[in-house]
C-alpha cells in the first residue's frame, strides 16, 4: 500500500481531492467544537453552576475530541478508515449520551 493512500490506490488526483476534503471539513469541526464546548464551560464557570452547561460542555467535547482522535488514528497511525470512524463513533455516541442527559436533566 502507498504511503498517502489508505485505500491502496496508487496515485489519483480524485483520491486526493477527497482526502483534502476530509481534512478541511475535520478542522472545521474542530474549530467549531473546541468553540462550543469552550462557551458552554465559560457559562457554567460565570453564571449559576448548571449541570445541564457542563452536561452538554461534556457532550461536545466528546465529539470533539472523537473528530480530533479520529484525524490522529487516520493520518499519524495509518489506521483503515473503518478503524478510524469506529473509534469515532464510540466518542460521538459517548458525546450524545451527556447530551441526552442534559435535556433531560433541564427538563425536570
Amino acid at each position: 500500500m502507498e504511503l498517502g493512500s489508505p485505500w491502496g490506490i496508487k496515485g489519483g488526483v480524485v483520491i486526493d481531492h477527497i482526502l483534502l476534503a476530509l481534512v478541511v471539513v475535520r478542522v472545521a469541526v474542530l474549530f467549531t467544537g473546541a468553540f462550543l464546548t469552550l462557551s458552554l464551560l465559560r457559562k457554567f464557570m460565570r453564571g449559576p453552576r448548571s449541570k445541564d452547561h457542563l452536561l452538554l460542555a461534556a457532550g461536545f467535547g466528546l465529539m470533539t475530541t472523537g473528530a480530533l482522535v479520529e484525524g490522529v488514528l487516520f493520518e499519524v497511525f495509518r489506521l483503515s478508515l473503518v478503524h478510524v470512524h469506529t473509534v469515532e463513533a464510540g466518542f460521538t455516541t459517548g458525546g450524545f449520551i451527556a447530551i441526552l442527559f442534559a435535556v433531560h436533566l433541564s427538563g425536570q
